[in-house]
């Protein structure tokens, strides 16, 4: 158990740390909140923008359970993950001549593997969350309620990103 929390509380730095960064560059370039673009002042940190997250994450704290909120931000994690490994083919295909610092050993191969391997394990969560639903085993399809959460920043990115162009 110690370990588990342990290992949380890194994740859980890494990630506060970087996604605040990009809500702070949203808010800075008017595409969301402007408030979280704020910096503060003292430290040069995206302040509000951790304000803002810690005030979201209180709230999913409040209203589920840590493997309920551990098995949404696995699977929403691993839904980036493919979509990361899917854009490297499109944009190794869209634009073959930028320089490639960096080569992926097994182009196009292990991408490909990868992505198969990405999508099969969503498409058994899914199955198994509703499975699991169905049977009475937990309380919601946490694997779409995390689409779902997720999907509702489509509508608030396209409203401030229409704001920012007037």
């Amino acid at each position: 158990a110690a370990m588990i929390v342990i290992c949380t509380f890194g994740a859980i730095n890494g990630n506060i740390m970087a996604t605040a960064r990009v809500t702070h560059a949203m808010g800075h370039d008017k595409v969301f909140l402007p408030w979280a673009g704020k910096e503060q002042k003292k430290f040069h940190t995206p302040g509000n923008a951790l304000i803002l997250h810690a005030a979201w994450i209180v709230l999913f704290i409040i209203t589920g359970t840590f493997d309920m909120l551990a098995d949404m931000f696995v699977f929403i994690t691993w839904v980036a993950y493919l979509f990361a490994a899917i854009g490297i083919i499109i944009l190794r295909k869209k634009m073959p001549s930028l320089p490639r610092p960096y080569k992926v050993w097994g182009y196009p191969v292990i991408p490909l593997l990868f992505i198969l391997f990405s999508g099969f394990y969503l498409i058994a969560t899914i199955w198994n969350d509703i499975t699991r639903y169905l049977n009475g085993q937990q309380p919601v399809i946490n694997s779409l309620l995390g689409l779902l959460i997720t999907a509702l920043g489509i509508p608030i990115y396209f409203l401030f990103s229409r704001k920012a162009k007037s």
